[in-house]
């Protein structure tokens, strides 16, 4: 089973929780349930989020305070069903159950941690494929004080899939943003 992991903000629908940043939220849920058996929504008000969202997303917060979004992407691995998790940046409106798909294909027969978008020799933590075995090298870097999804680079065996397996699928990437921009999306 594919778990998807939304990785919110600190407030995850603004201060004033708008109708867009709600829209933007059950946008992403549903077009993860196209891929998905289970879906996280991570946030640290989870009370906020129990009138928009349905009984049947699970919301979590991190178990090391300050240490988003590290801390979040470690309660999901701690506390998932599935062995493989679709993480994805709660604040990015395109999301491509696509996406999701070729990652799994091009990963399919070879060993690794975590399956990364690769964009001009630089690998994106978001969107992301991590299975559960990343948890000891996540903990490991909280309790060296890390926050950053970006160190875990250097503690995985990540395997980069390149652009030119994105535009085979009709994905575009644009450098510097952990988005896939998405040409002929379907959400």
């Amino acid at each position: 089973m594919l778990t998807g992991v939304i990785l919110t903000g600190m407030d995850p629908l603004g201060a004033s929780r708008t109708d867009a940043a709600e829209v933007l939220l059950l946008r992403q849920i549903r077009s993860m349930r196209k891929v998905c058996g289970e879906l996280i929504v991570m946030t640290e008000e989870p009370r906020r989020l129990l009138p928009v969202v349905d009984r049947s997303v699970r919301l979590l917060s991190g178990y090391y305070a300050g240490k988003a979004p590290l801390a979040h992407l470690h309660a999901a691995l701690s506390l998932s069903l599935g062995e493989r998790l679709w993480v994805v940046s709660g604040s990015r409106p395109l999301l491509s159950p696509k996406a999701a798909e070729r990652l799994l294909a091009y990963g399919a027969g070879q060993e690794w941690e975590a399956l990364l978008p690769e964009k001009a020799g630089a690998v994106y933590p978001l969107p992301g494929l991590y299975r559960k075995a990343c948890l000891p090298a996540v903990s490991a870097l909280l309790e060296k004080g890390e926050s950053r999804l970006e160190a875990l680079a250097g503690s995985l065996k990540v395997l980069p899939v390149p652009e030119r397996v994105w535009a085979a699928a009709g994905i575009r990437l644009e450098a510097g943003k952990p988005l896939l921009t998405l040409s002929g999306w379907d959400c």
